[in-house]
């Protein structure tokens, strides 16, 4: 038996309902042990696939999280917006400023308590316990330059500001 994407989009959006990030995590832990050990390797799998470094995506973050943004925080955060929903995610992949639409990510332009902080860190390492794996293996970061998110900007009362980054081919405009 293997898990479609469909079911790990669904199982995904089931955990979410979920109110800490614990319960979730437990959640999707008790529903794998509940699955062939293969069912949850494919979980794996459709997680890796979905998990993309994008600039766009970086910059959301960056404006979500108040631009602190190390690589934890934002390797922390690219689950958290999985569980935003198969939608969510392919409207913000072609229009990263389009999860100012998205209810969640309105909901926590007011600020939010840690128990509800656009994170969740222990998926990964929970879905590879099960798994019984040892490596999460996600794609490389595409390392472009941010682009502007006006909209997202403005429901967070992020200034935007252009800033120079150099590369040693060019010199490129960022957009932070």
């Amino acid at each position: 038996m293997t898990m479609t994407a469909a079911a790990f989009w669904e199982l995904l959006g089931r955990a979410a309902e979920r109110p800490t990030e614990r319960e979730r995590t437990e959640f999707v832990v008790t529903e794998l042990g509940r699955l062939p050990r293969a069912s949850a390797v494919d979980f794996h799998r459709h997680l890796v696939a979905a998990r993309v470094d994008t600039p766009g995506l970086r910059a959301a973050a960056r404006v979500v999280l108040g631009r602190r943004l190390g690589d934890d925080a934002y390797w922390d955060f690219q689950p958290w917006l999985l569980s935003l929903g198969r939608t969510a995610v392919e409207r913000a992949l072609a229009d990263p400023d389009s999860l100012a639409d998205v209810p969640r990510v309105r909901a926590l332009a007011g600020g939010w308590a840690v128990a509800d902080q656009p994170a969740w860190p222990s998926l990964a390492r929970a879905v590879l316990e099960v798994c019984g794996l040892d490596c999460e293996c996600f794609p490389a970061p595409d390392d472009g330059p941010e682009p502007p998110l006006p909209r997202l900007a403005a429901l967070f009362d992020t200034p935007i500001r252009p800033v120079r980054k150099e590369t040693d081919a060019e010199v490129v405009t960022v957009v932070w």
